[in-house]
């Protein structure tokens, strides 16, 4: 069961939940493997900073772990991000306050079709979603329902 299922209200339906695009590991992971393979050298050269570097190879667990905790949603009242490994953050902005949504992409998130949305409410509120997959379509759908 997702975060947005236990928090919704009486008859508010989801619309949409997505989690961060799998190319967020694509650092760590690559990263993790390096630092790996630095420690295997450098545990072979009875050098005292192999444990460190094997316990820096775990990154990418972190970074899985980070992104299987995150989840944004789109429901029939609210736009929600939750996010956090141990300490659990949430943001949720009002369908009603909600005024516009703006798309950031690198040249990479534009070959994949991953970016980041802002939706910006009344005020300075806003909700940040980070590598958001077929983010030009998230983009439009959540146009559609704001304006």
């Amino acid at each position: 069961m997702t975060y947005t299922e236990k928090t919704l209200s009486k008859g508010e339906k989801i619309l949409s939940v997505v989690k961060p695009t799998k190319w967020v590991l694509f650092w760590p992971c690559f990263f993790g493997v390096v630092l790996a393979m630095f420690g295997l050298v450098a545990a072979a050269l009875d050098d005292s900073l192999a444990p460190t570097l094997f316990i820096l190879s775990g990154w990418p667990l972190v970074a899985w772990a980070s992104r299987a905790c995150t989840e944004y949603s789109i429901t029939d009242q609210k736009i929600l991000k939750k996010s956090g490994i141990i300490f659990k953050k949430t943001k949720e902005l009002s369908l009603d306050k909600a005024e516009g949504v703006n798309l950031k992409q690198s040249a990479l998130g534009r070959v994949f079709g991953w970016g980041d949305l802002v939706i910006s409410g009344k005020g300075s509120k806003k909700v940040e979603w980070h590598a958001v997959p077929k983010a030009l379509l998230k983009r439009a759908e959540i146009q559609e329902l704001i304006y």
